[in-house]
């Protein structure tokens, strides 16, 4: 018998993780989401952890920022987001809503403006839109 028909994989050939693999250690991403949904208040489902987790391991990637930290901004911005009144659902971390919180009328007009000047100094500059 060779090394390799030895080894068992922690997945089966059906892509489903074996029941060994599924008792290791927790990621730091589940962990993290875990006390964000405790910080949070809220429900913790199977279905709630499983998105906060995908959540906080998209945003470390995206921000190139730690778990920690991508989980502290997370929560940081939530709770601004729960002041306002908004809805923090399953939706509201698969949409990355953190990423563009909702910004009040004056913001809103601030970025407006923005966008107006960059877009007439590149067209003064002769770039143009496609």
């Amino acid at each position: 018998m060779t090394a390799s028909a030895s080894h068992k994989s922690a997945s089966s050939s059906s892509g489903k993780f074996s029941t060994s693999a599924r008792r290791g250690a927790m990621s730091e991403a589940r962990i993290a989401a875990c006390r964000l949904i405790k910080t949070l208040g809220l429900v913790p489902s199977f279905r709630n952890l499983h998105i906060v987790e995908l959540a906080i391991s998209a945003e470390s990637e995206f921000s190139s920022v730690s778990i920690r930290e991508a989980t502290d901004e997370i929560i940081r911005i939530a709770q601004v987001a729960l002041r306002m009144g908004e809805c923090l659902d399953y939706f509201w971390f698969e949409d990355a809503c953190w990423r563009h919180p909702k910004l009040s009328f004056k913001e809103r007009d601030e970025l407006r403006d923005r966008r107006e000047l960059r877009a007439s100094e590149g067209l003064a500059s002769g770039w143009t839109a496609a």
